[in-house]
């Protein structure tokens, strides 16, 4: 290998935000090698297989599973956390980006932060911060988690927020807001993560040795649900199908950014949502 070359890998570089930052560290920089792995050659629920490519300078971890099975939900998130850490170890990985959701604080009424205790509901949510735990437990160099809130963009499946609330409009299908208009979100453009991802890739390691730092990844604008189902239905053209309850904990939806780059507006927000 040259040696003028950092080379990063992405595992989960087929998913929505993997693919993301895997083509944003591809144009940035020609003095950078990205390794892309997928299923094919990094299936996390069978991580003994895995080729771990060597010389790696850092990893940035992007896959996940929302859906399916609660099994199939713990073993890709979870389960195998520890023993693909363990094998980034051996590979002398000394960086690891770990992508985890906000949706480990659990149901809150106030905007979220790192040091906040976490209460995660919920299948994915607990997966997600098992993970978390047991990443943050064996890994051995320098391991940055980032809680994501309801990012959005191109290439987005219909398991994600914004395609779903799309695809309930389309289909004149209820959407279910609390009496005032809430909840309120916290919605993050995948341009913002794919930008802090690769800053976070390319920066200097914080020390040579061992070290764990959390950040919420969220715009800092506040938007409420009624208000991003009008848009959208604007946009569409069709007459939103809006029915109002009692007043739900916001859950993860809000979050304090801690994170110097740039972020959208509310009214870029809006403009945004149709690239889902």
């Amino acid at each position: 290998m040259n040696n003028r070359f950092m080379r990063i890998a992405v595992i989960g570089a087929n998913g929505f935000i993997g693919k993301a930052v895997y083509e944003s560290l591809l144009r940035m920089h020609e003095l950078i090698e990205v390794i892309p792995l997928t299923r094919s050659n990094f299936d996390l629920t069978t991580p003994e297989n895995c080729i771990v490519f060597p010389e790696v300078d850092c990893v940035v971890h992007a896959a996940s599973k929302n859906d399916g099975s609660t099994y199939e939900i713990f073993n890709t998130n979870a389960l195998t956390a520890g023993n693909v850490a363990s094998r980034l170890n051996s590979a002398g990985v000394k960086k690891l980006i770990y992508l985890s959701s906000g949706a480990v604080y659990g149901p809150v009424e106030e905007p979220t932060y790192p040091g906040l205790e976490c209460n995660p509901q919920g299948d994915y949510a607990v997966s997600k911060y098992l993970g978390e735990i047991k990443t943050a437990e064996v890994f051995t160099g320098n391991l940055s988690i980032l809680r994501l809130y309801f990012p959005y963009g191109m290439g987005q499946n219909r398991q994600r927020l914004i395609p779903r609330l799309i695809a309930r409009l389309k289909a004149g299908e209820s959407i279910v807001c609390n009496h005032d208009g809430g909840p309120d979100l916290s919605l993050t453009h995948i341009d913002v993560i794919t930008e802090l991802i690769s800053d976070l890739c390319l920066k200097e390691l914080d020390s040579k040795g061992r070290s764990v730092n959390i950040r919420n990844v969220a715009g800092p604008e506040i938007i409420k649900l009624y208000t991003l189902v009008q848009a959208l239905a604007d946009v569409l053209g069709v007459e939103p199908n809006i029915t109002s309850t009692g007043n739900a904990p916001n859950a993860v939806s809000i979050a304090f950014p801690d994170f110097p780059i740039r972020l959208f507006s509310a009214n870029e927000v809006i403009n945004k949502c149709m690239d889902a």
